[in-house]
């Protein structure tokens, strides 16, 4: 398994609930569309949030770390 359950758990609980505002709202834009405008805006705007706290953490998480597909140990 590439991912670990706690990683797959944590992705999970910060994309389930803003595609789920994001799909209520695509259900009631025929009926509501000024609710189901704010609604997906919202759940973008969060996600956004999201991603660009998550990047900025990257640097001090990942930045001293080598990825390779190549393994140079012994």
């Amino acid at each position: 398994m590439f991912f670990g359950a706690k990683t797959i758990l944590k992705f999970t609980g910060m994309v389930v609930p803003l595609l789920t505002v994001i799909e209520i709202g695509a259900m009631i834009l025929p009926h509501m569309t000024s609710l189901a405008t704010v609604m997906i805006a919202w759940a973008c705007a969060m996600g956004l949030l999201a991603s660009a706290l998550l990047f900025l953490r990257l640097g001090r998480r990942w930045g001293g770390a080598s990825f390779s597909y190549v393994s140079t140990g012994a």
